[in-house]
């Protein structure tokens, strides 16, 4: 990812628009993986069968 960043940097106009997508691409994919381990450990705990809806509303809300 440091590389996206760095090319990222060095560009301007259009081309800038696009690589600073791509860091915020690849970091959103982050996150989304980081919250798709949560939801799993957070399955996998005693007592989850019992609870009739699991959603991830938001981040904040996730990690609190």
């Amino acid at each position: 990812m440091f590389d996206l960043l760095d090319e990222a940097t060095r560009t301007s106009g259009a081309a800038a628009t696009l690589a600073w997508a791509r860091i915020e691409n690849a970091a959103c994919a982050r996150r989304l993986a980081g919250m798709v381990t949560l939801l799993d450990t957070r399955h996998a705990a005693a007592g989850s069968a019992d609870r009739d809806q699991w959603y991830l509303d938001n981040w904040g809300a996730v990690c609190a």
